[in-house]
């Protein structure tokens, strides 16, 4: 809504502001008003640069805003993706605020905007329920944010409904976005042996019975890569099965660091989780990083003031880049595109030193 006002400055009325409103306040043809305000004002050769200004100018005096129903109806576009999350397990569909950072940015320099829509999980398990954002073309596109437990309903939706859809965070054959954590599990295994060190373990955090995500195996098999290739033994560690259930991950970690072949080194898949690794190597009276090295994946944490060397993924960047994704997906009539693979960088911090001279 704006207020116009009339040549004495009087309140005239209380409405929406269309292009005729313009065009009459400057006494020239709609369709060139329209024509100007579709292109924002961008160089056009059919209107001089004195009229843009004169048009804009009133525009904003009288607070025009573009009909966005109006634009989806000529252009058969809304100017918008939607970020798909369930609501039922925050784990399945959790969503840095750099990642949406990256996505409403990217979307923004194309003239777009990002909107939300949470799905219950149970509802997609009957036959008869579609979600409102599938049901109901209210966007161009879909960044789905769900990384384990898929239902298989919702593949089947999305399939059927022929909206273009980006996967997020998850391993597929096309239409994705993921890290390289292959990639990142042997840069941090190579980082650690050319330090000197021979005896490097890697410690899981998946628990059992439960459905890993792919960055679990992933930064495992990196792990192996380079301790196979270094002519090293593999030593993966996996505190959350442990055969005996009662033990707890400290406790796991107080025997392993106090055994005869104890890691001088380890690879954590969450940086944000090695809390019991350190609490167990403090119990023990060893030093990090003097007797024991770490690295984690993920975040950056800080331990007592110290800061974990961390393998970094750039969730800003990732939201970017799937945003281009399905921006190519959208303009190729919703056809396959290739996955695009984000590198997983090594940021140095106060956790990783040469061995000690006695394991050697």
């Amino acid at each position: 809504m704006a207020v116009i006002l009339t040549n004495e400055g009087s309140v005239l009325a209380r409405k929406n502001v269309r292009a005729q409103d313009i065009a009459d306040r400057l006494g020239v043809a709609r369709p060139t008003v329209s024509t100007i305000l579709a292109n924002g004002g961008r160089s056009n050769t059919r209107v001089s640069q004195e009229l843009r200004e004169r048009v804009l100018q009133m525009a904003e005096e009288l607070g025009y805003r573009p009909n966005a129903a109006a634009k989806a109806i000529g252009s058969g576009r809304f100017g918008c993706a939607g970020l798909v999350l369930s609501s039922t397990d925050v784990n399945r569909s959790n969503v840095p605020g750099e990642l949406i950072f990256g996505a409403s940015d990217a979307l923004e320099s194309q003239g777009m905007h990002l909107t939300i829509a949470t799905l219950n999980d149970n509802q997609l398990t009957d036959a008869e329920f579609v979600p409102k954002i599938l049901r109901e073309w209210s966007c161009d596109g879909l960044l789905i944010n769900y990384h384990t437990h898929i239902p298989a309903r919702m593949t089947e939706l999305i399939e059927n409904y022929q909206v273009p859809s980006v996967w997020l965070n998850v391993k597929h054959e096309h239409d994705c976005v993921y890290f390289d954590d292959l990639q990142g599990g042997k840069t941090a295994t190579q980082t650690l042996i050319e330090l000197g060190h021979r005896r490097i373990a890697f410690s899981s955090h998946h628990w059992e019975g439960s459905e890993a995500h792919y960055s679990e195996h992933d930064r495992r098999d990196g792990y192996l890569l380079a301790m196979r290739n270094a002519g090293l033994k593999p030593d993966v560690s996996e505190p959350y099965s442990s055969p005996e259930p009662a033990k707890k991950p400290i406790d796991y970690w107080v025997d392993r660091l106090q055994s005869a072949d104890r890691p001088t080194a380890v690879i954590h898949y969450s940086a944000t989780r090695m809390a019991s690794i350190i609490r167990a190597a403090e119990r023990l009276g060893l030093s990090i990083p003097r007797d024991l090295s770490l690295i984690g994946f993920g975040y950056r944490p800080e331990y007592y003031g110290q800061v974990i060397d961390t393998m970094i993924q750039n969730d800003r960047e990732f939201g970017k880049q799937a945003v281009e994704a399905l921006l190519e997906k959208i303009s190729k009539d919703n056809t396959k595109v290739q996955p695009r693979v984000l590198a997983v960088q090594y940021r140095p911090g106060q956790s990783v030193a040469p061995p000690p001279k006695y394991a050697r």
